[in-house]
């Protein structure tokens, strides 16, 4: 079935040459900027094993592709019904959902096994293992009744105990997650959730067999075993992915693809003239792609157009800032050390506004759109938020530093910057930042690390000054407050390490609000601390454009769904 060690399919890649024909066969043909370490949703945060992971395993529900909100729709579920007061939820589960295994020996006989609510039991918990250290933690936290005691259980020092609190909830479930019966699951939310069947499409709530990941011989980091409409069928780590079409797959798609080939290449402008050659079907505009194929109006260009090229853009749901380590002794809070505080406090308020965010802007941007952010709310999101007020005034940040006395009785620190890469672009925006942050008399100096080690050293504690994006995956303005909260320290969730017992205090009662009015209240109170403390500054929200080529009928990109390869239709000359 699969052969992990066949020749590779995709030589071509770093060697495309004039003469390279468009492919004439009925797969999609992308490629990745970064290599998949993971088909387990336990390690679904790095973006790409998100969306592999997608292609091969089925969640309860998905985002309905034929429409353009967040709009979920049932997938291996088929009904669910919701109790009066909101928190009990009754999901009843296809009867025809199989688990494909293509993988020598086989899980199961004949190779399929029906899915069943034990499953979705037995891998929603296995999210909360603390012994797994989850990426998908954060998603399931505070969520089902029992579930926080549950992770408490698996964190026990004694293994044999933390494998009993394991085996005793998989096969008698936990007071919010129940099996009624094989294709009956009732879940019990610890409080109201608006949002709780779109947090169900995330790839961390993905059913798999328990078999793919208790047995010693497999393990569902490379060789998954899902319900879905693709299989693995090819796994080079570094550098490709095949996915196929199973045969088993129960009804129909729109999409027609036969499966999809995922070549990683990691240089930008490889994969644009990947594309560019029909080599590639997919291509997500960037600066260094954007004057290639968009004209001065940001259009594309008529070429392309004749061509059968196509555009599908959005805004997206994200916020890119500029963050404080709070925990840093120049610039961020000591305990104890009250009027060092509100020095360091008003030191922050000056490097928010030394930022200079047009320059940043017109450099990583181009032609590309994008929203100059105003608060930490992305505009698609609730509504309008009061204005962030430390934002791109020199003068200003001379003024407060010069009132807080730092250019007559305190000494300015020198700054470090930590880049998220070693590109020349990433050298030039933080080049940018370090001379505006001269012209008020600090000293910057600049770190280049590729991006995975700007994260890691920002989630330690070992970054001053970073940018960082957070993307929501559903539309929910709590999804962004949740990256101040003092609880997400040492994730990858509050980078800043903020840590404020009256933030904390309004984010719990910002979990219990019932009504918008409520919220907004709730929200406006968490701006005015965010906006004082300091602790981030507000960038932009982005917006994603993406080429998709005359091979495909339909492309059409979804925020919270960016490879939706199943609904794809595949158009061959």
């Amino acid at each position: 079935m699969v052969n992990i060690a066949r020749a590779l399919l995709f030589a071509f890649a770093l060697s495309c040459s004039a003469d390279d024909k468009p492919h004439a066969d009925n797969l999609l043909h992308y490629t990745l900027g970064a290599e998949p370490s993971s088909f387990d949703p336990v390690k679904s945060e790095n973006i790409v094993n998100a969306v592999l992971q997608r292609q091969i395993l089925e969640c309860l529900f998905e985002y309905d592709y034929a429409t353009n909100d967040a709009q979920v729709s049932p997938l291996l579920a088929t009904s669910v019904e919701v109790s009066d007061d909101g928190l009990q939820y009754d999901i009843l589960l296809r009867h025809d959902a199989q688990f494909f295994d293509p993988f020598e020996p086989a899980l199961f006989d004949g190779r399929l096994r029906a899915v069943n609510a034990h499953d979705v039991v037995f891998c929603w918990l296995r999210q909360a293992d603390a012994r797994l250290n989850s990426d998908g933690w954060w998603a399931i936290n505070n969520t089902f009744v029992g579930i926080n005691k549950f992770h408490r259980a698996t964190a026990n020092s004694d293994p044999r105990l933390a494998q009993q609190a394991f085996d005793d909830a998989v096969t008698n479930g936990i007071e919010g997650l129940q099996v009624i019966d094989d294709f009956h699951l009732r879940v019990r939310l610890q409080r109201r959730d608006i949002w709780f069947l779109n947090r169900l499409a995330m790839s961390y709530f993905a059913v798999y067999p328990h078999e793919a990941v208790e047995s010693d011989r497999r393990s569902m980091r490379d060789q998954p075993v899902g319900s879905a409409v693709f299989y693995l069928e090819q796994f080079v780590p570094g550098q490709n992915v095949l996915i196929t079409r199973s045969a088993n797959w129960r009804g129909e798609t729109p999409g027609d693809a036969t499966g999809v080939e995922f070549q990683v290449v990691r240089d930008a402008q490889t994969a644009i003239e990947m594309f560019r050659r029909g080599l590639s079907d997919r291509l997500t505009l960037s600066a260094n792609s954007a004057k290639q194929f968009l004209n001065e109006n940001g259009e594309l260009k008529k070429s392309f157009v004749n061509d059968g090229v196509t555009v599908s853009n959005y805004p997206r749901s994200d916020i890119s800032m500029l963050c404080f380590n709070m925990q840093d002794s120049e610039i961020g809070n000591v305990p104890t050390d009250d009027a060092g505080n509100a020095l360091r406090r008003q030191l922050r308020h000056a490097l928010a506004l030394a930022f200079p965010r047009e320059q940043w802007q017109d450099l990583l941007y181009q032609r590309l759109p994008f929203i100059s952010a105003t608060s930490f709310i992305p505009p698609n999101v609730g509504e309008k938020h009061r204005v962030y007020p430390w934002h791109d005034d020199l003068t200003q940040a001379r003024q407060i530093l010069d009132k807080a006395g730092y250019y007559s009785q305190h000494e300015l620190p020198q700054v470090e910057f930590v880049l998220f890469g070693t590109d020349p672009m990433s050298l030039a925006l933080g080049e940018i930042y370090s001379v505006a942050l001269k012209e008020i008399g600090i000293e910057c100096k600049l770190v280049a690390v590729p991006y995975a080690q700007q994260m890691q050293r920002a989630a330690n504690g070992e970054a001053q000054i970073f940018v960082r994006n957070w993307t929501l995956d559903w539309p929910d303005s709590r999804l962004i407050y949740d990256t101040f909260k003092s609880g997400n320290i040492g994730s990858s969730i509050n980078l800043s390490r903020f840590n404020d017992q009256r933030f904390d205090n309004l984010m719990d009662e910002l979990a219990l609000a019932q009504d918008t009015t409520q919220l907004r209240q709730i929200e406006a109170q968490l701006d005015a601390i965010l906006y004082d403390e300091c602790p981030a500054m507000p960038i932009e929200h982005r917006q994603s454009w993406v080429l998709g080529s005359k091979r495909i009928t339909n492309f059409k990109m979804r925020p919270f769904d960016l490879m939706p390869c199943k609904f794809y239709i595949l158009k061959n000359d």
